[in-house]
């Protein structure tokens, strides 16, 4: 089992301050000095209570938040309870967490943010996106490449295509 503190360490040198914008919405990552602060509404409150009870559900203690979708601010996190730091997201307001994993780890998610921002060059906002939409052999090409990074994991494609609607 990784700690919280080893988990940030390590998450800190993985990501820079980071958006990519796609349409009108598309992906927003902090940068390692800003994780910690991000973790304010999740796991702890406001005034520095802990909010996990690691029940079914709840926000369990190893899950470190990221970042989140800037369409629907769904969060990005990690589970650092898994060497690996797999990457998932799950919808905020539902009144219970129910993870997909999008990312088989950190260094994996790192990569998918690298093919979306490929797919998303020319696309950043809503104008661009009509007058450039997303072909689908464009869209089947992305999905193999990010299914191909994390090819036994058992992520949420669904969610990867979804993201391309914009």
């Amino acid at each position: 089992m990784t700690s919280d503190s080893a988990a940030l360490a390590r998450l800190q040198k993985s990501f820079g301050n980071r958006e990519i914008a796609f349409g009108c919405g598309g992906l927003k990552v902090f940068s390692g000095e800003h994780l910690t602060a991000q973790q304010v509404g999740y796991s702890v409150s406001p005034d520095g209570a802990n909010l996990c009870t690691d029940g079914q559900g709840s926000w369990q203690s190893g899950w470190l938040v990221i970042g989140y979708d800037t369409c629907m601010g769904n969060p990005l996190f990690v589970d650092s309870a898994n060497a690996e730091l797999p990457v998932f997201t799950a919808y905020h307001g539902e009144g219970a967490w129910h993870p997909s994993m999008i990312a088989a780890s950190a260094d994996n998610f790192v990569s998918c943010l690298t093919e979306f921002e490929r797919i998303a060059s020319g696309r950043e906002n809503p104008v661009q996106l009509n007058k450039n939409p997303v072909t689908e052999v464009e869209r089947e090409a992305f999905l193999k490449r990010v299914k191909a990074l994390s090819p036994s994991a058992p992520l949420d494609m669904y969610y990867w295509d979804a993201l391309l609607d914009g």
